[in-house]
């Protein structure tokens, strides 16, 4: 692990994805001040200056990890979990959202980059820590300063999580995902209530059943119960 810490940029995996061909497997980049970050479909994601976390891992793929790159965001998720477990109850909004009590902590956004015939996975980690939070990009949302009062070391809980990812992701190449697949059924937030289901245009609206044993989300509507592979989880009811 190759841990670093740099004062200001845009995006800590932006900056990973200009420079993957120098960097080293396993470079985790925490930002003290990110002035740009990105969420899924683009969207913005805001971390107070020294009060958040945000961080970049970059994960290599050898043979043993690709058949289960499209698990890889929720595996980062379980890893931040099980950092911020002691402090607060966590739930896991498929595919790439913590929530505490229905409220945003931690957005994770993964992006898969091939340099000489390798595929390399970034993970892009923003966790809600110091600061208080009331929203993050027009969600609810919520730190870990707001449900307990009190203040984390950010480095210290940064290493921690780049390490639970790491050994998250050792298990995986050796055990499979089944063991995964059951904490994000213990972990899953809305199960059994009725959500809407957004993909690019599309939406549709039924009730969140489980996770399926390849890390889809079990859905059912008036057709019955559908496999989702892509798309997320809208907030507001169905």
């Amino acid at each position: 692990m190759n841990y670093n810490v740099i004062e200001q940029i845009p995006s800590t995996n932006t900056y990973i994805k200009e420079n993957v061909d120098k960097l080293s497997d396993w470079y985790v980049l925490r930002a003290i001040e990110q002035t740009n970050g990105r969420g899924r479909f683009d969207r913005t994601w805001l971390c107070e200056k020294n009060k958040d976390i945000a961080m970049s891992i970059l994960i290599p793929c050898d043979e043993q990890l690709l058949p289960f790159l499209p698990n890889l965001t929720q595996i980062v998720g379980i890893s931040v979990s099980q950092a911020i477990d002691k402090f607060v109850e966590t739930q896991i909004k498929w595919s790439n959202d913590i929530l505490v009590d229905g409220r945003k902590i931690c957005g994770i956004l993964t992006e898969a980059q091939t340099i000489d015939n390798k595929t390399k996975v970034i993970a892009g980690i923003g966790l809600n820590i110091n600061s208080e939070r009331r929203n993050q990009g027009g969600i609810s949302a919520t730190s870990l300063f707001d449900e307990t009062k009190k203040t984390f070391d950010l480095d210290s809980l940064s290493k921690e999580i780049a390490q639970n990812v790491f050994n998250n992701i050792e298990k995986l190449k050796q055990n499979g995902f089944s063991e995964f697949v059951k904490i994000l059924n213990e972990k899953l937030a809305f199960k059994n209530e009725k959500k809407t289901i957004i993909n690019g245009n599309m939406k549709f609206s039924g009730t969140i059943i489980a996770i399926g044993d390849g890390g889809e989300l079990l859905f059912q509507d008036e057709n019955g119960i559908k496999n989702i592979i892509s798309g997320e989880i809208s907030f507001e009811n169905a």
